[in-house]
């Protein structure tokens, strides 16, 4: 992809950097069906993706006669560090031979000679090109040895592999193919052969991937290396952590240092000065620039310019001129692909979950100059930054200021517009009332209170004949406090609507575990609503066939509300007794005065607000808002904070200063 020309507006036609790749229409083929044409192939590829797999698989496919050839395994590094790959003495073919000699095979080079000029049955796999030192021409002078020796044996077929950042050679006669990263399909074939006979173990690291907060894990699957990383600390530990900094490190750990010295590879140094930590450090300040700009992708010349612009700040670095920005960048690019060029002259992050891992990175490493605050009163609601916010919190030794600047942003939504600081005063109230049974439920209560005050004003569009199908969205009510105490995701605007649902036995028996869940009087307003919501809608259906249809079940409902409500809002119950429920030929005429009458009740013994309304502009404030709050609980996950349940506890308070008189 590197070698092809798009612009940075048809890159990002692809959504963003986690679809540029995997959305790639690019034409793909298998590899082994590609080696047995016989064709000369120059293959390259990212670190990590497979290269001297792939040739060490072809090699044992033609030694099971697999393939039509012999297979003849050249790892050019070894080279480089033989004798014969030393300056003035550089030969292929008399190296290739000493390691048939070294397996004591007999006139080897005699075997070579033959086997290479007088067969077409060979096929030699050169793997490593860009393992090979650029220092004193050792890899030019190897490039021309490739070349000749293709030449001069042409009867044979050979295969060259190099990392594709570190390609800057064509080869005559052959054909250039890249290793394609992995597929959704490819990342399930291989981590079901990781697993082996665990197939429990397989099936809960596919179930594990899917979750939504693992998403950006999920996107490294595309690199075999980070797969293979991420199915061995799954075996391990049979999930992934909360914690997914700690993935991102060890996985950066990986591509930095490990890759290499785990195959004892020794790599240029372009700037002896720059450290893995330095490294980091600069990878850090160009995300943190980027990402804050929106810039998933970037012209190479503003690239190479960031990367100078740090190395000129380090001791004893030279003149800004005197820095070669290009190759600290192709160095970069090939020895460890956190940048990969997507097309000619505009690179990216390799994974945008770098990008956000290191933009966190810069953040915590610069909280003295207040990025942190920063970060909360510029980002906090912008979803963009919301992995950013995460890993931020995991990564602070002291999360304290962190949340209580989120604490302070958080409420900025909300007070300048006084109904929504008066429904929040209400709900507070409420749940002062509620007799929660433990702090652990209190912002929930908070939270089941916000939501049935929003199912007093329902959408006007709503269809009331719809709204007696008992089919359609049954019972969406209270799961969504449910899932705000538990930190899951809320939807404010769609928590809760009752009035979709007529599905009584189903209500009350939710309605009863609210009760034991959260307090004593959660439940019972719900019922109430529930029954109001439903008398609500047959005051409004001139259809009297339709109404007739549901009395019964009203019926049966109201009475055993009233019956619920004997033990738990007494003067309620009272109050319902002297309310006489319409009958089956009651014209809507009667359905309106009865909810009427009800509303009335609720009003006075409730203190239910049926004249709330808000507008579109509000309903956007009150989401940001909870979407916010549930940023905030997922923080207090990951962070380490003072007093946890405090900051739980406190959750959907109304601001300070207001708690005490009405706007």
């Amino acid at each position: 992809m590197a070698l092809r020309r798009f612009s940075m507006d048809q890159l990002m036609a692809h959504g963003d950097l986690r679809g540029v790749g995997r959305q790639e229409r690019r034409e793909r083929t298998k590899g082994v069906p590609l080696a047995a044409r016989g064709e000369n192939l120059y293959i390259l590829g990212k670190p990590g993706a497979g290269k001297t797999t792939f040739l060490k698989y072809l090699t044992i496919q033609a030694a099971q006669d697999q393939l039509p050839r012999i297979p003849i395994f050249v790892s050019l590094n070894d080279w480089a560090n033989s004798p014969h790959g030393q300056p003035g003495n550089e030969a292929l073919l008399p190296y290739i031979a000493e390691q048939f000699e070294i397996c004591d095979f007999p006139q080897a080079l005699s075997f070579l000679e033959f086997l290479l000029n007088e067969t077409e049955r060979a096929m030699v796999l050169f793997d490593g090109l860009d393992e090979v030192k650029q220092e004193d021409e050792q890899r030019r002078t190897l490039t021309r040895l490739l070349q000749d020796f293709a030449r001069q044996y042409d009867q044979c077929q050979c295969l060259i592999t190099c990392r594709i950042a570190s390609s800057d050679y064509t080869f005559a006669g052959f054909r250039d193919v890249e290793v394609a990263d992995f597929t959704n399909e490819q990342v399930t074939q291989y981590a079901e052969k990781w697993f082996g006979q665990q197939k429990r173990k397989f099936e809960l690291f596919q179930e594990a991937l899917q979750h939504k907060e693992h998403k950006p894990l999920a996107e490294l699957c595309n690199s075999p290396l980070l797969l293979s990383m991420l199915c061995l600390y799954f075996d391990d530990a049979m999930e992934f952590p909360h914690r997914r900094a700690e993935l991102y490190e060890e996985a950066i750990d990986a591509l930095l240092r490990k890759w290499d010295s785990t195959r004892q590879i020794q790599r240029d140094k372009i700037y002896q000065d720059l450290s893995p930590r330095r490294k980091q450090q600069m990878f850090a300040a160009i995300a943190a620039q980027t990402f804050g700009e929106n810039q998933q992708f970037f012209k190479e010349g503003a690239l190479e310019k960031m990367m100078v612009d740090y190395l000129a700040r380090l001791p004893n670095a030279p003149a800004k001129e005197d820095i070669d920005g290009l190759a600290v960048l192709k160095a970069v690019e090939a020895q460890h692909s956190i940048f990969v060029e997507r097309a000619k002259g505009i690179y990216s992050f390799s994974h945008l979950t770098f990008q956000e891992f290191f933009t966190a990175r810069y953040i915590v490493e610069n909280e003295a100059r207040g990025t942190v605050e920063k970060l909360v009163q510029i980002r906090l609601n912008d979803r963009r930054w919301r992995e950013v916010f995460l890993l931020t919190a995991s990564l602070l030794d002291d999360a304290n200021d962190l949340v209580r600047w989120m604490q302070a942003q958080i409420n900025t939504f909300v007070i300048q517009d006084k109904e929504l600081v008066n429904l929040l005063m209400w709900a507070n109230d409420k749940t002062g009332k509620a007799k929660s049974k433990d702090k652990v439920h209190i912002s929930a209560t908070r939270v089941a209170y916000i939501f049935l005050a929003r199912a007093l004003a329902p959408d006007g569009t709503l269809d009331p004949a719809s709204a007696l199908d008992p089919a359609r969205d049954p019972a969406r009510d209270l799961a969504r406090p449910r899932a705000f105490a538990t930190g899951r995701a809320l939807d404010p605007v769609h928590a809760l609507d009752p009035a979709r649902s007529l599905a009584p036995a189903l209500a009350l028996s939710r309605a009863r575990s609210i009760t034991r869940t959260y307090g004593l009087t959660v439940g019972s307003d719900y019922e109430l609503l529930y029954g109001w919501q439903m008398v609500s809608i047959f005051a409004r259906v001139k259809d009297f066939g339709l109404v007739k249809k549901y009395t019964t079940q009203f019926q049966d409902y109201f009475t055993m509300v009233k019956k619920h409500l004997d033990t738990t809002l007494p003067r309620v119950a009272d109050g319902l007794a002297q309310l006489p429920v319409p009958h089956g030929k009651a014209k809507q005429a009667e359905w309106k005065v009865f909810a009427t009458e009800l509303q009335a009740l609720l009003t006075r013994e409730r203190d239910f607000d049926f004249e709330r309304k808000l507008n579109g502009e509000q309903v956007d404030q009150l989401n940001g808002y909870f979407e916010a709050n549930e940023l905030l609980v997922q923080c207090l996950k990951l962070a380490v904070v003072s007093d946890r349940e405090e900051v739980l506890t406190g959750l959907l308070k109304p601001p300070d200063g207001v708690t005490q008189q009405r706007i």
